[in-house]
């Protein structure tokens, strides 16, 4: 068994899966890992009179070939080394592309997804029920979503990593995940808490006290941020921390333009924590709202 980084690449052949396979190449190449390059070849549930009886055949040849052209060209020749894989499986309205995906995601041991956040059906933005939202919400890795307006080749540097934190449950598994991101990446770190303007009543409340309460938080947040921030600089990353005021999803992307930011890593699901099914309303927006690649991390 090979215990290289593993990273799953889905593709429908859209400019949006052509950016994040360009995304996942340059990742792979920083990690030294393996490429696994999948596509689900959408079949009709009732046969049709005029389809071929080999009709998965014919359109795995085809994909496979469209594959190979895409290796080329981003010059990976799969000449051919253990370290590219590329496969065809069939989907169908009672299998769809998505639970494709994660099936093979976990027969193959994959370490991250990187997939675009909308395919060849297009849409102007990440949309619930959409392939790329329900492999992040059943996926048990990280998944890489890359925007369709993301520059594929050549790639940007990543020089500078958000990570969104709310000191829920699962905030060390983002950070363990962004400080691994940022060793390879060669990449600075700012973790940012937002004190979300919806989480303070308004009701029966003077406007002061609102706002002291506001502050305090604000202030504590920033010393448990300076926790963290002491513990990753031990690896000699350089670390920021900053403390807003806002609608989370919105604030935090905002701030991701604001400053440079590259990437984005953030939970699945906050503090309201959320059943497996559902992806936590600020990760969700984010992924709508974001002008970078973000990495979702359950």
């Amino acid at each position: 068994m090979s215990d290289r980084f593993k990273v799953l690449i889905p593709t429908d052949f859209s400019d949006c899966a052509r950016n994040a396979l360009a995304h996942a190449l340059y990742l792979t190449k920083r990690y030294d890992g393996e490429i696994h390059l999948l596509h689900a070849v959408e079949l009709p549930t009732i046969a049709v009179t005029d389809m071929p009886p080999d009709m998965f055949d014919i359109e795995e040849e085809r994909a496979l070939e469209r594959m190979e052209d895409l290796l080329e060209e981003h010059a990976v020749h799969q000449a051919r080394t253990s370290r590219v894989h590329t496969a065809v499986r069939p989907g169908k309205p009672t299998e769809p592309a998505a639970e494709v995906i994660l099936d093979y995601a976990e027969d193959a041991e994959i370490d991250m997804i990187v997939m675009g956040t909308h395919g060849r059906r297009g849409a102007r933005r990440l949309l619930l029920g959409s392939v790329a939202e329900q492999v992040i919400r059943g996926a048990e890795c990280p998944v890489f979503a890359v925007r369709e307006t993301e520059k594929a080749w050549p790639l940007p540097s990543v020089d500078t990593i958000l990570v969104p934190v709310d000191f829920s449950a699962g905030t060390d598994d983002v950070i363990n995940e962004a400080i691994d991101l940022a060793g390879h990446y060669d990449a600075a770190i700012r973790l940012l808490h937002v004190v979300d303007i919806d989480t303070y009543p308004h009701y029966g409340i003077a406007v002061d006290p609102v706002i002291e309460l506001a502050e305090k938080t604000a202030q504590a947040a920033r010393k448990e941020l300076e926790k963290i921030a002491d513990r990753i600089t031990v690896g000699h990353l350089a670390v920021f921390v900053s403390v807003e005021r806002g609608h989370a999803a919105s604030t935090i992307s905002e701030y991701a333009v604001d400053c440079d930011v590259d990437l984005i890593v953030l939970g699945s699901h906050g503090r309201s924590g959320l059943d497996r099914l559902l992806l936590g309303s600020v990760a969700e927006k984010t992924l709508r709202m974001a002008h970078c690649p973000v990495v979702v991390v359950r």
